[in-house]
């Protein structure tokens, strides 16, 4: 299994290509990115984690971000079959009680358009759990945990990517959150710019603060107001991968 040192290596390097498919030297890319040169070529180098931030000033530029992190797909989204559209899955903010409707709970409202129905019928019966941010595959789905049952219909489990929560989720855990959006200091799943991720949340006036576990990441602010933000629920349960 991948370590943490050559995973950080590819994604630096699909970081790099990417910037030379655009035809950007080290300054120039990371004038636009707004960071120093130095901070790029580490990133580059595998020597530091791409941070959130940077992911989704690129997710702006149109670049696949699962592409970015895994290897998997074409390196722009428009190349790609399109993940996690709104007909298959809606984060929303709990204050709005029609979109709040459009969470799916358990059973066939999980598989996608194309699944067979006898899929269907074996979904209904040992109650799954799609996972959001996996490739969208009928078969991307675990079973609800016996500990959580009284969340039936109201969980969705996403795949950690990244070293951001460490030391608490390892890379590529699996990530069950309710669909209650915001209920108060917490960790959560959240939704910013198409792309899952997994932190803490707390409120001050008209912002959200969003922290990571890991102290080598910066936490940030976003409006309350913000769109770009969706906060899908609180974490209800992990299962940690350790290599």
């Amino acid at each position: 299994m991948i370590n943490e040192y050559n995973y950080k290596k590819e994604i630096g390097a699909r970081l790099k290509l990417y910037r030379e498919t655009q035809k950007y030297n080290q300054k120039d890319f990371s004038s636009k990115l707004g960071i120093k040169q130095e901070s790029l070529s580490r990133y580059e180098s595998g020597n530091q984690s791409v941070p959130d931030e940077i992911k989704l000033k690129l997710s702006k530029e149109n670049v696949n971000i699962d592409w970015l992190i895994t290897g998997k797909g074409d390196m722009f989204i428009n190349n790609s079959k399109k993940m996690n559209n709104d007909s298959d899955f809606n984060i929303f903010d709990s204050s709005d009680k029609k979109e709040n409707e459009e969470w799916h709970g358990i059973y066939s409202k999980y598989l996608l358009e194309d699944s067979e129905p006898v899929q269907e019928t074996i979904q209904k019966n040992i109650n799954l759990i799609k996972v959001i941010n996996a490739d969208m595959k009928s078969n991307n789905v675990i079973q609800i945990p016996n500990e959580l049952k009284n969340y039936e219909g109201k969980l969705v489990a996403v795949i950690q990517k990244g070293d951001d929560m460490e030391p608490i989720i390892k890379d590529s855990s699996i990530v069950l959150c309710d669909t209650e959006g915001y209920q108060g200091a917490g960790m959560y799943v959240i939704k910013i710019n198409n792309i899952y991720m997994v932190k803490r949340i707390s409120i001050k006036p008209n912002y959200y603060i969003i922290k990571s576990d890991n102290k080598l990441y910066d936490s940030f602010e976003v409006h309350i107001d913000d769109e770009q933000l969706k906060i899908g629920g609180k974490v209800r349960f992990v299962a940690n991968v350790f290599y």
